[in-house]
Parts: C-alpha cells; sequence; structure tokens
C-alpha cells in the first residue's frame, strides 16, 4: 500500500510540475513586458522623421533614397488611364464644388 501512494504523489508531483512550467512559459511568451529601455536604442531616420520636422522643408533634391523616383514614373503604363479615369470620376462624384 505504501509503494501505490508514493507512486500518485510522484506522478502528482510532476503533473504540478508541468503545469507550473506550462504556465510560467505561457507568461513570458503572452505577458512580458518590454525587454529593456528603449531611449538607448539609436535609429537611423526614416522618411517620415525627415518630412515631419517642423525646421527644415524636405528637399529631393538633397537626400539619395528619394531622388530614385525623380523623372522614373512620367511614362505612362498598363494601370494608367484606369487610375486617371477613377481619379476623374472620384472628383466628380465627391469633391466637385457645387
Amino acid at each position: 500500500m505504501a509503494g501505490i501512494s508514493i507512486a500518485l504523489r510522484r506522478r502528482t508531483l510532476t503533473r504540478l510540475g508541468l503545469v507550473a512550467a506550462l504556465l510560467f512559459l505561457l507568461r513570458v511568451i503572452f505577458f512580458s513586458g518590454p525587454s529593456g529601455p528603449r531611449e538607448k536604442e539609436i535609429h537611423a531616420p526614416n522618411v517620415l522623421d525627415y518630412v515631419t520636422r517642423p525646421d527644415r522643408v524636405l528637399d529631393v533634391h538633397k537626400h539619395a533614397f528619394l531622388q530614385s523616383r525623380i523623372g522614373r514614373d512620367e511614362r505612362p503604363d498598363l494601370m494608367s488611364s484606369i487610375v486617371s479615369n477613377g481619379v476623374v470620376d472620384f472628383w466628380n462624384r465627391f469633391q466637385l464644388p457645387l
């Protein structure tokens, strides 16, 4: 009889340990806070940083990442007539002054 009660206790302790480990993993995965202070991270300025500066105007000719599209999209393509018709239709339906 004593051997059975020890086996039940070991099994119960193992199950409790597995449940505790599962709860710990769920807490770490789903409910963990930020990993550290974000203020010390260094990030490169993106387009929005350049555009939203109140003291400077965004100069297209100054920044290389904006110069890649200068003069490239002037030719008509496959969807240009559909897009222009959609713009005109939207203007006529919703934006035309009364």
